[in-house]
């Protein structure tokens, strides 16, 4: 049975209770709301557990920067490679020679006497050949280093990327003449058969020479040394 402004309801019991309509629509309330909660991302009969902070990525510390290279290294068939910057301040003889070529090697050892004579006084001694008998272009390796370890001062090959571009780097350039190695020079004619190259001991060139011999080296060497 109702009453004005209120509901009467009977349990099984036989008890009656009397609900106000305010008190039912504030329970509706309750209970839409609840539901709400319970489709929330994480609601359960249990609070959800604090979401984790996300750890840092780690920082990693900045890469040593690779200190400069004091110089290229030149592979060498008779001696350590040679590392260029070694070269700085001494007077130094750029000698091209032809592999099993007469004429040239019969200089070489008026360089090697050249070189003991003046090595202790800042003179260095380089000698280079493509290491290909004369009148052929195939590489003899094997042969071009045992005739180079006859000798002290160092010998490299004219090819290989350090060397060549160590040999640029004076102003020197290389060409073929009869078969044969020669250097390019500036001021001097591309016919010239240039077989000696000297650099001062600020790296210029000084002398550009053809195939010489003792005293013709050592009149050069003495004007810049």
């Amino acid at each position: 049975m109702t009453t004005l402004g209120g509901l009467i309801l009977r349990n099984r019991g036989g008890c009656t209770a009397k609900w106000s309509v305010t008190m039912i629509r504030g329970l509706l309330l309750l209970s839409i709301f609840a539901g709400l909660a319970c489709n929330q991302p994480g609601a359960s009969g249990t609070a959800a557990p604090p979401t984790a902070a996300k750890e840092a990525a780690p920082v990693a510390a900045p890469a040593t920067a690779p200190k400069a290279a004091p110089g290229s290294a030149i592979p060498m068939l008779n001696s350590p490679e040679l590392v260029s910057s070694t070269l700085a301040g001494k007077v130094v003889f750029l000698n091209a020679w032809k592999f099993r070529c007469p004429v040239c090697v019969k200089e070489m050892p008026d360089l090697e006497a050249i070189y003991k004579k003046y090595k202790d006084k800042g003179v260095e001694i380089l000698g280079f050949s493509e290491c290909a008998p004369l009148g052929k272009t195939e590489v003899d390796l094997p042969g071009c280093t045992a005739r180079s370890k006859e000798f002290s001062y160092p010998i490299g090959v004219i090819g290989d990327p350090n060397a060549d571009a160590f040999v640029k780097s004076k102003g020197v350039g290389t060409q073929y003449v009869d078969g044969g190695l020669a250097w390019l020079c500036p001021g001097k004619d591309p016919k010239d058969l240039i077989k000696t190259v000297i650099l001062g001991r600020d790296g210029k060139v000084r002398a550009c020479m053809g195939l010489g011999e003792y005293a013709a080296f050592e009149e050069e060497l003495k004007k810049v040394l």
